[in-house]
């Protein structure tokens, strides 16, 4: 408050002059308008303890004043904002727009929700993932829509994402035994949300009879950044043709005559050997091992699909002792790709040789400039 000393300094006897002390953080009434325990300027109060333009000091109960000028880039008093100047979401310094948060001094003001939590897994299946999450703070304003985005590759943001209105979400058409990272962001009037934190979660593993009744989830290619890319995104039907049924044995009747009986049992018994060398056709089934997206560019030429020949009955695929030769036809379907422009062709053929257990489905690419990256 006060500062007092003799009125001549070379008289120590000398009657004593006091006088207020600015920037201790007591205010003298009548003497100082203010005093908030420093000489700094443009914080509401000046270095002479006056009231700078613009600002308001009121005393606390020890007599420090506490002032607050508006638009000086310092939170303080009352004050629950201060962006430094005009600004749409910091109104005058004492209250933040609907659908808008600020932080910091000086104040840094941002359009939306705030970010998402990231998401929890609520059901796995072999072929999608339901995810829910909780509504984030809307800052005034309710949250009107979500951006889901969701990606298998690690840091590959940006290409798969869907709007939803609700806080669940379920992913179809995956891969069995396939991890999916997911994200999201919020959305309403005044803007969007960044991205919240991503989670990951897996598909279900395949079971021997779901890999053998669905083939192939997808073929999918894509270079990223090229402005040449053939979209393949679909299904393959593959087909097992029946292979021509075994011989039957000849009518002994038929070779009297011509081979002595024994002759005849020997004859009967290869004919048999030559029957039971492979199960029948009805019990052979195929399956494609590379069901996940594959990234290829056009100058490679062809995608190349493993299918392997099992049986049906228990899923083996050692049958080395087949003598019959096992035709599979295979078309693409539900895809976007074009005969002619985006492969040489959609249907096609090729046969497993007798005892052979695998082989490759071949898809001739055909070079073209055209982009048809799907996004979601």
């Amino acid at each position: 408050g006060w500062t007092c000393g003799p009125s001549n300094a070379t008289d120590a006897q000398s009657s004593s002059v006091c006088n207020t002390t600015c920037g201790d953080g007591y205010r003298v009434a009548l003497r100082e308008a203010c005093d908030d325990g420093n000489t700094n300027p443009n914080d509401g109060c000046s270095a002479s303890c006056t009231v700078e333009s613009g600002a308001e000091c009121n005393e606390n109960d020890a007599m420090q004043s506490v002032c607050q000028k508006c638009g000086n880039s310092i939170v303080e008093g009352t004050e629950v904002c201060d962006a430094g100047g005009a600004s749409a979401a910091c109104l005058s310094c004492l209250s933040v727009k609907a659908g808008w948060r600020c932080s910091g001094s000086p104040s840094t003001c941002i359009a939306g929700p705030s970010n998402p939590t990231a998401p929890v897994l609520v059901e796995a299946k072999e072929t999608s993932l339901s995810i829910s999450w909780t509504a984030p703070n809307g800052n005034g304003l309710a949250v009107e829509s979500y951006t889901v985005e969701w990606t298998n590759r690690t840091g590959f943001w940006g290409h798969n994402f869907r709007r939803a209105t609700s806080r669940t979400f379920t992913l179809g058409n995956l891969t069995a035994g396939t991890s999916y990272s997911f994200r999201l962001n919020a959305c309403h009037g005044e803007g969007c949300s960044a991205y919240g934190r991503s989670a990951t979660f897996k598909t279900k593993a395949a079971s021997t009879a779901s890999s053998l009744t669905s083939l192939s989830n997808s073929i999918a290619q894509s270079v990223a950044g090229s402005s040449a890319i053939t979209n393949l995104v679909g299904a393959v039907n593959l087909t097992v043709s029946a292979p021509p049924p075994a011989p039957e044995a000849p009518d002994e009747s038929s070779l009297i005559g011509l081979l002595n009986e024994t002759e005849v049992v020997s004859d009967l018994q290869d004919d048999l050997i030559e029957e039971a060398s492979g199960p029948p056709a009805s019990e052979f089934g195929v399956v494609m091992t590379e069901t996940s997206p594959m990234v290829v560019s056009e100058s490679d030429g062809v995608v190349l699909l493993p299918v392997h020949l099992v049986l049906l009955e228990d899923g083996s695929t050692d049958h080395s002792g087949s003598r019959d030769v096992i035709s599979v036809t295979w078309e693409l379907t539900a895809s976007t790709a074009v005969d002619g422009r985006d492969v040489s062709q959609s249907t096609g053929a090729f046969a497993f040789a007798p005892g052979q257990a695998s082989a490759y489905l071949v898809v001739t690419l055909v070079d073209n400039d055209v982009l048809q990256f799907p996004h979601g």
